[in-house]
Order: structure tokens, then sequence, then C-alpha cells
């Protein structure tokens, strides 16, 4: 998300001017529209309960299924949310992971990650935002016009607003 440049990965904070060297591993607009196809799978998909106003949250949700004896176990799974945020000027990235949540009211008895993980970055980012110095800001965001055209809404069936054209919203 930081405009297609590789960096090593540091717990430091690292002085401006004094970034570490990388190296290009995608083009500048690759990470642009993946930078909107995140936003969005926050603002329609299934990782909006990841939403931290004018935070500007984006991220992937993913749910897997336990290994076992003989399979995979169904009634097991691990549930992640990789975020980044200001997503219009990304700065710090949050990944939850957590093994076999279990459903409850809040999360409608759901145990996958955009009812389970999700949340948790939304509390990560609203608590930690203006103390890594991140204003929220409601009036910006990044700009996915030239997407929205694309993404399909089945509410009229009674399931979540699924954007199909991001491929989210089948597992979870």
């Amino acid at each position: 998300v930081n405009g297609g440049v590789w960096r090593p990965a540091t717990l430091r904070k690292i002085e401006p001017g004094k970034v570490p060297a990388g190296r290009r591993i995608i083009s500048e607009a690759t990470s642009a529209r993946m930078r909107q196809l995140m936003r969005l799978i926050v603002t329609h998909g299934t990782g909006s309960k990841a939403d931290a106003p004018g935070y500007r949250v984006g991220g992937k949700t993913g749910t897997a299924e336990v290994p076992g004896r003989g399979g995979y176990q169904r009634n097991k799974n691990v549930s992640t949310f990789a975020a980044a945020f200001p997503m219009d000027a990304p700065r710090y990235v949050v990944l939850v992971m957590l093994d076999s949540p279990i459903g409850n009211a809040q999360s409608a008895g759901q145990s996958t990650a955009g009812w389970t993980a999700a949340p948790v970055v939304n509390r990560v980012v609203m608590r930690t935002g203006a103390m890594l110095g991140v204003v929220p800001d409601e009036r910006r965001d990044v700009d996915v016009s030239d997407l929205t055209p694309l993404l399909w809404h089945a509410e009229a069936k009674g399931k979540p607003a699924v954007a199909a054209a991001l491929g989210t919203g089948v597992d979870e």
C-alpha cells in the first residue's frame, strides 16, 4: 500500500529522511488500485466492522478452517484481518489473527474474520490513531468513484452488501 516499494520491516521509529532503502515490487498504479480495493472491502465488503470514522481504514478479511485429523475441522477456524490506515496516505498496519474465535451475540453467532477480527482492528485504530498522529478527518477518503459502479449490492436477497468485483463475501 506504500506505492509498491518493499522495505525491511522494523519496530523502531524511523526519522524523516532516513527511510531504509527498498526496491520496487509492484507499480505505483497497482499499489494505488490495491488501496482502493482494500478501502472498498471496509466500506462495502466483509470488513465493514473495521471502519473507524475519519481514519480511512482499508484491509482484507481471511477465514480458514483449522486442519485436524482426517481433514479440516469445520467448527474451528483462524480469522484474520490485515489493515492499513489512513488509506489515502498509509502510515500504519494492523494485523489481527484470532485462533478459533467463538461466535457470540455481538457477532450474530458468526466466527468469521469480518465478524471477529475486523471489530478488533476498529478498536485498535480508534484508540491509537490519534496517539500515532493520525488526525481523524471525515472529509478525506480514498477516491473509489471509478470502482463503485462495479459494486453489486445484494440487500434485496437479505445478504450484506458485497463487492463482487473484489471477490469478497463468498466465505464470510
